[in-house]
């Protein structure tokens, strides 16, 4: 997200000009496991998608996303806006995330975020001390241009009857 040409996920061109909108993709899912049918088999049960923990890592890398559209909009006068968008069967995600350490990364539905956010750990520590941590250069603070806050549509789908899909915008 700090390179001169940062991949974006989808471009939208608005027909009959040069206008462009950017989209980001991100999912994060918890483990799903049933029978899948394939080619008119059905298979035994088994783990259908892998558990995606780490829901303060899937955090920080939607408001990356974010921060991604934030530099493309700035960059190219032709780009309008962009959309991040989060999908998940994690109802994790739409929970707060106060007291955390990746508090400054949370999600929660009209949540307003803007300014620099970080992880909770850095906030207490000298800058001498960052300068060679390798969390800190793996996952740099944020400095969101503006402000934003997420909105979810919540059970958008269910599959199995039990697991429910959420689907997290924010539009820049």
């Amino acid at each position: 997200w700090q390179t001169e040409t940062p991949s974006i996920d989808i471009v939208l061109k608005i027909k009959g000009e040069e206008k462009y909108i950017a989209i980001e993709l991100k999912n994060k899912l918890k483990a799903i496991s049933g029978e899948c049918t394939r080619f008119g088999q059905t298979s035994q049960k088994k783990e259908l998608v892998k558990n995606q923990s780490a829901q303060n890592i899937g955090r920080y890398q939607f408001w990356k996303d974010v921060k991604r559209l934030e530099l493309l909009k700035e960059s190219y006068k032709n780009v309008i806006g962009g959309i991040a968008l989060f999908l998940t069967n994690d109802a994790n995600y739409l929970k707060t995330t106060k007291g955390a350490d990746y508090e400054d990364f949370g999600m929660s539905e009209n949540l307003k975020k803007d300014g620099v956010l970080e992880w909770g750990e850095f906030k207490k520590v000298d800058t001498k001390t960052l300068v060679n941590n390798k969390k800190r250069k793996k996952s740099p603070p944020i400095k969101l241009s503006n402000s934003y806050s997420p909105r979810w549509e919540n059970n958008i789908f269910t599959i199995q009857d039990t697991v429910n899909f959420h689907c997290c915008t924010v539009i820049v």
